[in-house]
């Protein structure tokens, strides 16, 4: 799982990303050290970022995260299975009447919004 992205966390963003690259039309040149530019590729390496979009990211304001060990992605996986099988009980057991939908909904919810959390610590840029 070495190869993801945060790719799949955005809707159509194959086609919002094209769109967008059609309006990229000014190229900014900046010079570094040797240091510098070592500091940077590092940085940039940590986040599974290209340079281009790294860059951009830190001119608008927005400081990228390092990515993720295969872990998480993992545990990840895992979670959004346990909410998987979470839900498909709690839908048999609504069905059957044992137990109340509402319960049910609040749990749901606290799960959706668990993941969510994990996924803005760990994935999102953070903005300045």
């Amino acid at each position: 799982m070495s190869g993801r992205t945060l790719k799949p966390l955005y809707e159509n963003y194959e086609s919002e990303e094209i769109v967008i690259m059609r309006k990229r039309n000014i190229r900014l040149c900046v010079r570094l050290s040797d240091a510098e530019s070592n500091i940077v590729e590092s940085r940039i390496q940590k986040t599974g970022l290209s340079k281009e979009a790294y860059m951009r990211s830190v001119l608008l304001g927005s400081i990228p995260r390092e990515k993720p060990d295969d872990r998480f992605y993992e545990m990840m996986k895992d979670l959004s299975s346990l909410a998987n099988s979470a839900n498909q009980l709690a839908r048999k057991a609504i069905l059957l009447g044992s137990i109340s939908s509402s319960i049910i909904l609040t749990e749901a919810e606290k799960w959706s919004k668990f993941q969510t959390y994990i996924r803005e610590a760990y994935l999102l840029p953070e903005k300045r």
